[in-house]
């Protein structure tokens, strides 16, 4: 039986904070995991929770993109114990069954991801050559390995959810992240003609597509999946698109169980079909 340890952080409702405890406990029972402890951190507002993350990168000395903000639940265990970090007001503007999803999805993660090891990553050698080659500098090698380590621990986290019969929930769920922002498309804009730019818009649009994959497996998904996904990166030229949409549907079907090795793999597969392509163009080859 795994404990979770609520933690509150301003004026948050007792039912909320139950019900929301509820789905993960019933996650936890149900998915094989050996976990004794998660820590559940409720937050009122968007604003106490980035507060929170702030503090914790300053006692950790942790990186902002390695705590990341941009979403109304996350995980992490930098402080060797499993935790779920939800922003109540974020949660609460979702459908239901969207918030439903995200909260395993978080739950999935502190069963497969559940210790800091699952967040300090070796440089590949793949990231490492390309750096070597195009001259790339740490800190755009680090953002990047973030951002593909991110793909392959959604994946997995999607993968272990529907290998138990989540399977609605992580549908919408999927489709929400799959549905593209203005801020994205605009993000895209301001990256075009930069280089570095367009390759780490192009990786943290692959962790999208990444956490959606595992749904093809699924019959009668797949169809609705695979458009949302194509959708994703609609506003994309197809030089850039379909390679990012091959990786996704096709090169994560080898991923095992091993989480560095998948993290390996992938940056293998995406620097082969994605980065060294758009270098090349970008600096004559």
């Amino acid at each position: 039986m795994v404990r979770i340890a609520v933690f509150t952080h301003g004026r948050v409702d007792a039912v909320r904070s139950e019900r929301i405890r509820e789905i993960l406990e019933e996650c936890y029972n149900r998915l094989p995991n050996d976990l004794m402890l998660v820590e559940l951190h409720l937050f009122s507002t968007k604003s106490l929770l980035t507060a929170f993350l702030s503090r914790e990168r300053s006692d950790l000395g942790v990186s902002s993109s390695e705590m990341g903000e941009g979403f109304f639940a996350m995980h992490d265990a930098w402080r060797g114990v499993p935790r779920i970090l939800v922003s109540l007001d974020r949660l609460l503007e979702l459908p239901a069954l969207v918030q439903v999803g995200g909260l395993r999805h978080e739950a999935a993660h502190s069963i497969l991801h559940g210790s800091p090891e699952y967040y300090i990553f070796p440089m590949p050698p793949s990231l490492a050559e390309l750096g070597r080659r195009f001259s790339l500098s740490l800190e755009v090698l680090t953002d990047l390995l973030y951002l593909l380590s991110i793909a392959v621990k959604d994946y997995e986290a999607t993968r272990l959810l529907y290998g138990g019969g989540y399977v609605e929930d992580q549908a919408e769920y999927v489709q929400y992240l799959l549905e593209p922002s203005g801020e994205e498309v605009a993000a895209w804009s301001l990256s075009r003609g930069r280089a570095v730019a367009e390759l780490l818009y192009l990786a943290s649009q692959f962790k999208v597509l990444a956490c959606a994959s595992p749904l093809l497996e699924d019959n009668s998904l797949k169809g609705v999946i695979f458009e949302r996904m194509r959708g994703a990166v609609a506003h994309l030229p197809d030089a850039y698109a379909e390679p990012l949409l091959e990786l996704s549907v096709d090169g994560l079907k080898n991923l095992g169980d091993d989480t560095l090795e998948n993290v390996n793999y992938v940056s293998e597969l995406f620097c082969g079909r994605v980065a060294k392509p758009l270098m090349e163009a970008r600096h004559g080859g």
